[in-house]
């Protein structure tokens, strides 16, 4: 498949064939979105890095950002964050528009609680598109049935209508308690019929990360610039789709 397509990029290549393994796809599917850091301790100076803390560590390190998207357990986009001249919310809407070409259903998106920024709220409202994003804990929401402003910690388990400064649309917020958990489930989507469970849909990227990384030692990978390096993600991506879409 590298001879076809011969004008495109081989990231781009790649990414065309892991979105044709995903075979058919339907209003039930989730497509899930995330970013991941890979530490490059060691890295070579002409690579293009970030230097971040590591709180785990409290030291400071050289990282990449890679922008993710999953479809039924197969990475599907990779998008690489240049940490200098750009922002989050380009390779943001960036993904979402690739997603739209791709797809000819009205999908659900779902995020972690990075994703919620009013501005991405606005962009996916008008999108079309369905999401679910769990909530920030850090702000106050407007309860629009009891026209009381509330912190979120003071919505009790149900479904709410509620206004968030800056986003232009409501959206309503779903609670629900969860024994096993030592905070209840708090999440925001634009449909009022979401139901907390469907977040755990966005677990199946984590396990992807957690592959590419042990299995297949990403943050030992050293490159001579980041071309070479976004080539070698992306022939991992592939192995990651191929391996997953055969051994379901």
């Amino acid at each position: 498949f590298l001879a076809k397509e011969s004008f495109a990029p081989l990231p781009m290549k790649i990414e065309k064939r892991c979105m044709s393994l995903v075979w058919e796809v339907t209003n039930n599917d989730y497509i899930c979105i995330d970013e991941v850091d890979i530490a490059k301790p060691t890295a070579k100076l002409m690579e293009w890095i970030a230097k971040v803390r590591d709180w785990s560590t409290w030291n400071i390190v050289n990282w990449y950002v890679f922008h993710w998207v999953s479809i039924k357990n197969i990475p599907v986009i990779i998008q690489q964050e240049d940490l200098i001249n750009k922002f989050k919310w380009e390779y943001f809407w960036r993904i979402i528009e690739r997603m739209i070409k791709y797809t000819k259903w009205k999908w659900t998106y779902v995020l972690d609680a990075l994703y919620d920024i009013a501005s991405y709220l606005d962009f996916l409202n008008d999108k079309w598109v369905n999401f679910i994003i769990r909530a920030k804990k850090n702000r106050w929401y407007f309860d629009i049935k009891n026209n009381k402003k509330l912190k979120l910690k003071d919505f009790k388990d149900g479904t709410y209508e509620v206004k968030i400064t800056n986003v232009k649309k409501t959206v309503f917020l779903h609670v629900k308690t969860n024994k096993k958990f030592p905070e209840p489930i708090r999440i925001l989507s634009n449909s009022e019929n979401t139901n907390t469970e469907e977040y755990k849909k966005r677990w199946e990227i984590e396990t992807i990360f957690k592959t590419m990384k042990q299995e297949f030692k990403m943050e030992k990978i050293q490159a001579s610039n980041l071309q070479v390096l976004n080539n070698i993600v992306a022939v991992i991506q592939l192995a990651v789709a191929l391996s997953s879409s055969i051994y379901k």
